[in-house]
């Protein structure tokens, strides 16, 4: 919901263009991978502990601070708390995949992990384009509905969602392993993460082209408003959902884990190039097919790394490789945001507001090297 409306508030706040306002987007995204970096890991010990439901209650508060935050700032000082705060306890994402890790057989894991990226996508079919839709009545307005369903979120979580580990599963917690450095020394002990972690971060950091730069990209290419920035992203998390949901079950168990990984990095590195050279804004709606196509890797990889951990670690695990996302975020959207400000910035000596684009597609192309040495 806050996608469409993010960079005409920021560039409101700072009183420039899409252009500089892209550089102070990816900081944010920066600031808020930063802070999660240190507790992610710190949450996934802490489910593996205490269970998956107390933490993450505790986890989804932050998310509607960032919102308010954002929705009633006076300055773009403000966005960077809400940041802060809100990457304190926001890893829900890595307890959900522990939850369904916890409640699915290894065998079907893949297929799960699929179900739950799905979700995912749901979210980027409904969020967005109602956040474009409500833009229309005061940037702000997004904001403080985002605000409020995550007031929701903790109320259903609170009535209808059981406890997924037993106690005979739990293990005792420890600072060693809650910390960033204890969770990267966990993922060097498993060798299927030790020969993929460098590609999976390359994913990772290509991937953030997507939150990072989507929108100041087609603003500044198409002059697209919110209300049609939340339709592209609508149509590509209904592209995402239709994949992970429909497809993924079906085409996972027949081709295997490892071709789904190399299929969807092939597809993924020519979207990326077609999406940089892009002349006509009805061609974006188009790529968001084989984009979505491309994302049959995700669900493949996790089910491949989950399949080497046992169950007592699953938290731990999914802790580590959030933490590991959190990286890629401090690294990623900078130099993505950074690169599109200055191939779009005034004096430019080459105007090509697509570069991002390709360099993630380069990065794509030696992560998918990478993955066949595997």
């Amino acid at each position: 919901m806050m996608f469409p409306s993010l960079p005409r508030l920021i560039s409101g706040l700072i009183h420039s263009d899409i252009g500089v306002a892209a550089g102070y987007g990816g900081w944010l995204i920066f600031t808020f991978g930063l802070v999660q970096f240190f507790f992610a890991p710190l949450l996934g010990n802490l489910g593996d502990r205490f269970g998956r439901r107390p933490v993450l209650l505790l986890s989804l508060f932050p998310l509607g601070i960032d919102g308010l935050a954002a929705a009633f700032a006076p300055s773009i000082g403000w966005l960077f708390a809400g940041k802060i705060i809100g990457g304190t306890i926001a890893g829900s994402f890595s307890l959900a995949s522990a939850y369904v890790a916890d409640i699915t057989a290894s065998e079907n894991r893949s297929k799960a992990f699929g179900f739950l990226n799905a979700s995912a996508g749901i979210g980027f079919i409904v969020g967005p384009v109602v956040g474009g839709l409500l833009a229309k009545y005061g940037l702000h307005i997004p904001f403080m509905v985002a605000a409020f369903l995550s007031v929701i979120n903790i109320v259903y979580t609170f009535f209808f969602v059981p406890e997924s580990l037993g106690s005979g599963k739990r293990r005792n917690f420890t600072w060693m392993r809650s910390n960033p450095a204890g969770a990267f020394l966990h993922l060097r002990k498993m060798p299927a993460v030790a020969g993929l972690i460098v590609a999976i971060g390359l994913l990772q950091i290509a991937g953030d082209t997507l939150e990072s730069v989507w929108t100041y990209f087609t603003i500044e290419k198409f002059s697209w408003k919110e209300e049609t920035i939340g339709y592209s992203l609508g149509c590509l998390g209904l592209m995402f959902a239709l994949v992970q949901g429909l497809l993924c079950p079906i085409l996972l168990p027949r081709i295997g884990d490892k071709k789904s990984v190399y299929t969807g990095l092939a597809i993924q590195c020519v979207t990326f190039i077609l999406i940089a050279f892009v002349c006509k804004g009805w061609m974006i709606f188009a790529l968001t097919v084989p984009f979505a196509l491309s994302s049959i890797y995700g669900p493949a990889m996790q089910g491949i790394v989950s399949n080497r951990v046992s169950d007592t670690e699953q938290g731990e695990l999914q802790g580590s490789l959030s933490a590991l996302n959190n990286v890629t975020s401090i690294i990623g959207p900078p130099v993505l945001t950074s690169i599109f400000a200055v191939f779009t910035g005034a004096g430019c000596w080459f105007y090509f507001p697509g570069m991002p684009f390709v360099l993630a597609a380069f990065l794509v192309l030696i992560a998918g090297i990478l993955v066949q040495k595997v």
